[in-house]
């Protein structure tokens, strides 16, 4: 074939190299393409949260209230312990009244919880 210089086959290697690297980059950004293009009904249902469990204070059991982001069993029993002593909740700011709930956690769960 044609005499080539260890300087000119480095080149080569080097060139071939480089165009390996983008024909596979080039590949793998394609394939991310088309899978968002076909599986994007699964990505957005994957993605989206579902809707947030609205729970009646006054009347749900520890396990209905084990649900809500950041409550746990302890914490759930102390809330209808809290309940049953004092009677009804008037309003949810009350909750920080419970050992355990403050201001931040009330925040949290605030918009789903149900008071009549």
């Amino acid at each position: 074939m044609f005499p080539l210089t260890s300087y000119e086959r480095k080149a080569v290697i080097f060139i071939l190299g480089v165009l390996l690297a983008g024909a596979v980059l080039h590949y793998a950004l394609r394939v991310r393409s088309i899978n968002k293009f076909f599986y994007k009904d699964m990505l957005v249902s994957v993605e989206s949260s579902p809707a947030p469990v609205k729970v009646k204070l006054n009347t749900a059991s520890v396990e209905e209230l084990c649900k809500l982001k950041g409550i746990g069993p302890a914490l759930a029993e102390r809330i209808v312990a809290y309940r049953i002593e004092h009677g009804p909740f008037s309003s949810a700011d009350e909750l920080t009244k419970v050992r355990g709930i403050g201001v931040k956690k009330l925040r949290q769960i605030k918009d789903v919880l149900i008071i009549p």
